[in-house]
């Protein structure tokens, strides 16, 4: 599985007893609190050896989920990079620390990106149109560009340039705009203190997540912000205001870390920045972003982005609710497979095979033991209540990595090793999103 033991629990090995008749039986495992937000993670129980019953299956699958009810990387795809934009960038003389994704054109003139990256691999340059570099350095990692672009002068140590495409920018920008949306309606439980030509001072008490509300107005006439709440909390500041200018601005934070704050602009189509350091992280999918003279020490999510500004490397490590971005409940396999004229679509690809209903039918009702099937029976229940209307931006990676699975491991192929350790941990992933969902 993908807890540790030691770590996450305590291994531990005893008898368990079933009387006659009897179908179920308890065996406890001690789950360690680490206080860390971390995925949901599972481990298996060994059965052996059996007197006086039939085994059919001798391995068991635990889960241990975060009792707050939230998620590492609420970003997605996006939390791995330092500047995730969906259409255009364009800067000179200037830097990207951590790792910088564009899904349209990129510009950058005598530009650094990834300096601030603790290890060497993947894909650190993603430009989904034309790349036009001239000068610069790429560290740590490829730079990959979907449209024929030109490189002059930039150099490129651990990695290569290469033309392919490496992220699905619509389905990110839905994805992200749907969770800017869904943050922007929690209900403040923080108080914020405001004064004009003075900092806001926010302040919070709750242990796992500080939620504050702001005017962008207000922010425009502050002269900076103060942020104090529990160590290891999460902070979410939901801004109000569709043009939104910050300048000459001061950051001071107690208790939490840079890492640990997100500012969320759910309805800004502008927003300007200059003269200033920003500590935290910004979702602003839907604005044009101008950072002049200053620098955002976290991950910046936005529409465009100009200006001769930087970014600094600095995820967002905090622990955010599962949004819903629809009234759309995720179904279980076992809600699907007995619940048929609710489906939306009567076909679905799974890996490189596409299935009808029957062929769907089969794999919600399979309960064997091979890994690759198990997979493709939570992929079939997930994209049955994607295709229904819901989402979160974790998920369009984790398919896609379970179809990318599928299509070289089909069902029935009753993989072994490494290759069944994967389909276990993506089958767990994707299960995160449905199992133990209260439904009406």
């Amino acid at each position: 599985g993908t807890a540790t033991a030691g770590a996450d629990y305590t291994a531990t090995n005893g008898r368990v007893e079933l009387a006659a008749g009897a179908t179920s039986a308890t065996a406890s495992v001690p789950v360690l609190a680490d206080n860390q937000s971390e995925p949901q993670e599972s481990f298996f129980l060994d059965l052996a050896p059996v007197s006086g019953a039939v085994l059919v299956d001798g391995t068991g699958e635990a889960r241990i989920v975060d009792p707050r009810g939230c998620v590492p990387k609420p970003l997605g795809t996006a939390n791995d990079f330092n500047l995730f934009l969906f259409e255009s960038l364009q800067q000179n003389s200037s830097k990207t620390g951590g790792r910088l994704a564009v899904g349209g054109d990129a510009q950058l003139n005598s530009y650094n990106v990834g300096e601030d990256l603790p290890g060497i691999g993947g894909n650190v340059v993603v430009v989904g149109g034309h790349l036009t570099f001239n000068q610069g350095t790429v560290r740590h990692g490829d730079v990959v560009y979907g449209l024929p672009s030109t490189l002059q002068g930039v150099n490129i140590p651990e990695g290569v340039a290469r033309q392919g495409t490496a992220i699905d920018f619509a389905a990110q920008r839905t994805s992200l705009q749907q969770l800017s949306t869904s943050l922007g309606s929690l209900a403040a439980n923080g108080n914020t203190t405001v004064g004009p030509g003075m900092p806001i001072e926010l302040t919070g008490s709750n242990a796992t997540l500080n939620v504050f509300s702001v005017a962008g107005t207000d922010l425009t006439n502050a002269s900076g912000i103060t942020i104090t709440a529990p160590a290891g909390s999460s902070v979410l500041i939901n801004v109000t205001g569709t043009a939104i200018v910050v300048q000459n601005f001061t950051f001071s934070m107690s208790g939490v870390t840079r890492g640990e704050v997100m500012f969320n602009f759910p309805q800004a189509t502008s927003f300007i920045a200059q003269n200033l350091t920003i500590q935290g992280s910004l979702l602003a999918p839907r604005a044009v972003v101008q950072l002049n003279n200053g620098e955002i020490r976290g991950t910046l999510v936005a529409r465009t982005l100009q200006g001769n500004g930087q970014t600094s490397h600095g995820p967002f490590n905090g622990c955010l609710p599962l949004p819903t971005a629809s009234t759309f409940c995720p179904r279980s396999p076992g809600y699907w497979k007995n619940h048929t004229s609710a489906w939306p679509v009567q076909q679905l690809q799974l890996g490189a095979v596409v299935y009808n209903q029957s062929g769907i039918l089969t794999l919600l009702n399979y309960g064997g033991t091979d890994a690759a099937t198990k997979l493709a029976r939570a992929l079939a229940s997930t994209k049955l209540n994607q295709a229904s209307g819901f989402s979160h931006p974790n998920l369009p990676a984790i398919v896609q990595q379970a179809d990318a699975f599928l299509a070289s491991h089909a069902p029935g192929s009753n993989p072994r090793g490494a290759a069944q350790t994967q389909a276990n941990n993506l089958k767990s992933q994707l299960e995160a999103y449905y199992e133990g969902v209260q439904c009406n």
